[in-house]
């Protein structure tokens, strides 16, 4: 059973406490401390924790959501070399109803093997020796074991994406909770779907 925060405050008509659907701001995103460059997710409320594993979660739905985050380089460190520990946190990631994997990088990227140059503690200059065959393999691979990798492109568009994606995960939570509190469909629920509610209109 999830651990969702429901508020006090009852809607008009509702028989449960239990909102509709969550605001933004009412949600408490964990980034987890091991994240060097964490996302800006307001206008949820963030704090730093230590996850189980990923690298963002929600406070009450720590064992039910799961997004982990790489950036290209990142990537390709757990394609070519850490690939043995990276498989153990894919296994722990399947254990979550709602779990992903966020890549800052395209398609296109992984597709012809553009890696960037970087340079090294020592001061080289150096590209990684990673194949897109390889770096292509991993992701279907992961695919294939039921991770959802999304490609985002640039950092900003992943930050985007993290937020969302943790939005929407608390609202199918609040729905489940609400149908398992009523035993039946919820007509709050209904209604809102048949008008096309959306979501906030940050998250649009």
């Amino acid at each position: 059973m999830s651990k969702v925060k429901i508020p006090a405050e009852a809607d008009n008509g509702d028989p449960l406490h239990v909102p509709h659907k969550p605001k933004p701001e009412d949600l408490v995103a964990i980034i987890d401390t091991a994240e060097q460059l964490p996302y800006d997710l307001s206008p949820m409320q963030m704090v730093r924790g230590n996850l189980y594993t990923g690298d963002y979660s929600l406070v009450g739905l720590e064992d039910e959501i799961c997004i982990e985050r790489k950036s290209l380089s990142d990537f390709l460190g757990v394609v070519g070399g850490d690939r043995e520990r990276f498989d153990r946190e894919i296994i722990r990631m399947l254990a979550y109803k709602s779990r992903a994997m966020v890549i800052e990088a395209t398609w296109e990227q992984v597709e012809t093997g553009d890696w960037p140059e970087y340079e090294t503690k020592d001061g080289e200059i150096k590209k990684s020796e990673v194949t897109a065959t390889a770096a292509l393999g991993s992701i279907y691979g992961w695919m294939a074991r039921g991770i959802p990798v999304v490609l985002m492109g640039t950092r900003q568009r992943s930050q985007q994406f993290v937020a969302r994606a943790l939005y929407f995960a608390a609202r199918r939570a609040v729905e489940d909770v609400r149908r398992t509190l009523l035993g039946r469909v919820d007509p709050h629920i209904v209604k809102a779907e048949s008008q096309h509610q959306g979501p906030p209109e940050e998250y649009v």
